[in-house]
């Protein structure tokens, strides 16, 4: 048999970091079994349910770069799962149930039966009539399973309600079903619903499916950062954060845009292990340690000045001929930048303790020394060694030619910095998406558009 997997994510929100572990699980699955991978769209909710949520979630699969052999929609088999609902009422394994929803929920934790529960497969059908009807005194159909059950899920779950003048299967029931029909051989489930485990693997035996695999994974998650679709809504409707393409929330459309590679990511995931803890509390910032190690040979290094700037005033002829020096000396292939030697030089105000050292490097340029600090420029001339060893400290700098205002963006948590910098045009080399470095700083930006980089974490 063909190794078959399947991802069902609900069309109610983005899909998120959370996600991304099922996602990685059936893919290697699916891989190490040249088998079928299945995105299935569960739309089974009408209440969560949007279009946006289910064109997001189509063009998020993109990032993961899967052969997905193909997309279905539960609802698509909604006919199929009905029929099976009637074959289990004619069986005697369900019944209908006009008892209110907080009733049931009472009943069901002290363990009494629904007064409709040993009723006969006659009236039964006789209910279902009405139900189909749009009766709206029946409120549900439940399976006859285990009223006393240490498992609270055995005690005659509800397998079909009404929702807007509609009936609707519930996932339990519509999964198992649709995974018998699309011929799923691996399952993984989040160990929070280990307990409906036993619904499902209970309405195999009375339908006579073979149960697939069923393999049980610890969710993600990180400390101070929440993964809960419901939560994400509440900052995007309250306005905490810019709309969903804030990179304050942490989906995979924002991951992407934040410059996250799937490389990375995946060999996070196979660092959180296969503890089957209720949660497996991740490291932040090994994600992105993983992440700049696949990214690093592939940024460009330019040059950046942040906040306050000082002016120096290098005193005597110097050669200003632009010069070109590697992106990143590690990699040649990326292509060259170019320099602009100035008599006039911005520095950050940052270094200015480093400048009244007297002696310093301008990096790809000359060996400075001080000649006098004034209130808004400092005079320096060139070394008299130009040895490029010669210079203990070495800063960074900009011509005052062809500068470009920029904006460096910083996430932390909820919070938003905006911090004003200066650059040149040579970031006219990158494209919204490309990672950039700008020397002498460790973090990494990505260049979102007009002259926004949002830094990598």
């Amino acid at each position: 048999m063909i190794t078959t997997v399947r991802f069902a994510p609900e069309p109610s929100g983005y899909l998120h970091l959370g996600h991304a572990k099922a996602i990685y699980l059936n893919l290697k699955t699916c891989k190490t079994n040249n088998g079928e991978f299945i995105l299935r769209i569960d739309d089974t909710n009408p209440d969560t349910e949007s279009d946006t949520y289910v064109n997001q979630i189509l063009q998020d699969m993109k990032y993961f770069d899967i052969n997905i052999s193909k997309i279905t929609y539960s609802s698509q088999y909604f006919q199929q799962i009905l029929s099976y609902c009637i074959q289990m009422i004619n069986d005697g394994n369900a019944y209908l149930d006009d008892t209110p929803d907080e009733i049931v929920k009472s009943e069901r934790e002290q363990s009494i039966e629904s007064k409709n529960r040993n009723n006969n497969v006659v009236t039964n059908k006789e209910y279902m009539d009405n139900f189909m009807n749009n009766d709206k005194s029946i409120y549900c159909i439940r399976v006859k399973i285990d009223m006393i059950s240490k498992n609270k899920c055995l005690r005659d779950p509800v397998i079909y309600r009404r929702k807007n003048n509609n009936i609707y299967p519930t996932y339990d029931f519509a999964c198992t079903i649709i995974d018998n029909i699309e011929n799923i051989t691996h399952v993984f489930r989040d160990i929070d619903y280990d307990a409906h485990n036993d619904i499902y693997k209970w309405l195999c035996k009375v339908l006579r499916f073979k149960v697939p695999k069923i393999k049980l994974f610890s969710r993600i998650k990180f400390p101070n950062i929440t993964l809960s679709k419901r939560k994400m809504k509440e900052l995007v409707n309250n306005k905490t954060v810019d709309g969903w393409d804030d990179p304050r929330l942490i989906t995979i459309q924002n991951m992407k845009r934040m410059g996250l590679k799937k490389d990375a990511l995946y060999k996070f995931i196979d660092t959180t292990g296969n503890k089957l803890a209720s949660t497996n509390d991740c490291d932040w910032n090994k994600l992105w340690s993983f992440n700049k190690k696949t990214i690093d040979q592939f940024t460009p290094k330019l040059s950046c000045i942040r906040g306050e700037y000082i002016r120096l005033n290098i005193i005597g002829n110097i050669n200003t001929e632009i010069r070109k020096i590697p992106l990143y000396n590690k990699n040649l292939d990326l292509g060259y930048r170019n320099i602009y030697p100035s008599n006039n030089i911005l520095v950050e105000k940052e270094d200015l303790d480093i400048i009244k050292e007297n002696n310093f490097r301008l990096l790809h340029f000359v060996n400075i020394e001080i000649v006098d600090i004034k209130d808004d420029v400092i005079d320096v001339k060139l070394c008299d060694n130009q040895d490029i060893k010669y210079c203990k400290n070495k800063i960074h700098w900009l011509s005052n030619k062809n500068l470009i205002n920029i904006d460096l963006v910083y996430y932390d948590k909820l919070d938003k910095i905006i911090m004003k910098a200066l650059t040149d045009d040579n970031i006219h080399i990158l494209k919204s998406g490309d990672s950039v470095q700008f020397e002498r700083k460790t973090k990494f930006f990505i260049y979102d558009s007009d002259n926004v980089f949002i830094n990598m974490y």
